[in-house]
């Protein structure tokens, strides 16, 4: 029978802890954000996808908002994922794959949003749940002829590639003012080098890739939200207060 371990339990409880600490609705992206606390072998999967604290806090402000069961949904998920591939146990592993994968998370989401993508995040969990087994060499030998040429290596291109550094630069908030009005942008400018002098200590970079995501409609969603839960406090507080008045009037 498959269970929901202790460390799945613990991750849910600190989500909430730490949603609530920041006066916002738990989410499944307070579950990767606790993941890179805690620093265990998701967060340090998650790290070496070049996941950090500061982007995701900012992407976090930026995601719609899930419903209060959300993180409940993301633990059944888990629990089907664990039960179909046999595991006894539900393990965070499970648990970030089963966010990761659903489209409609604010993990998901907030993948997208910092560069990361939550395609990559499913494909190091799977491998991380399913170890390719080293490769065993073929008992049966083919006997090269004694006129047969030796292979020829590879022929090497003379043009030198360039790629992108593994460590994503963090990201940075931008606001730009236009005619059409105010737009919220998220960039991330990233060093290139080539793949020649990447071991060479020092090396300079051959250029800078930038990559600018557009949130002003994200931005808008959320600052409408934040407005209607103010304008609701408010107007809630004074007929409140009347009713309690009276409530202790009359007793």
């Amino acid at each position: 029978m498959t269970t929901v371990s202790g460390g799945v339990k613990g991750l849910v409880a600190r989500a909430q802890r730490e949603a609530q600490r920041r006066a916002q609705g738990p989410s499944t992206a307070y579950l990767l954000l606790v993941m890179l606390q805690t620093g265990g072998p998701m967060g340090r999967l998650l790290s070496q996808l070049g996941v950090k604290e500061s982007d995701l806090l900012s992407a976090i402000r930026v995601v719609d908002s899930e419903p209060t069961s959300a993180l409940e949904r993301a633990v059944e998920r888990a629990y089907r994922l664990a039960k179909a591939t046999g595991a006894a146990q539900v393990l965070p592993a499970h648990l970030l794959l089963a966010i990761a994968r659903d489209t409609r998370s604010a993990a998901h989401r907030s993948l997208e949003v910092i560069g990361t993508g939550s395609r990559r995040v499913q494909e190091a969990v799977q491998i991380a749940l399913n170890p390719v087994e080293p490769y065993a060499a073929s008992t049966t030998t083919q006997n090269r002829p004694a006129a047969s040429f030796p292979a020829q290596p590879a022929a090497k291109s003379s043009r030198p590639s360039a790629r992108r550094v593994a460590e994503p630069a963090p990201l940075i908030e931008l606001r730009v003012e236009t005619r059409a009005g105010t737009v919220h942008l998220l960039a991330r400018a990233s060093p290139l080098v080539l793949v020649e002098s990447e071991k060479a200590s020092g090396a300079a970079p051959l250029g800078r890739v930038a990559v600018l995501t557009d949130i002003t409609e994200l931005q808008h969603t959320n600052q409408v939200r934040t407005d209607f839960v103010a304008n609701a406090s408010h107007e809630l507080r004074t007929p409140l207060a009347t009713i309690r008045a009276a409530a202790r009037s009359g007793a």
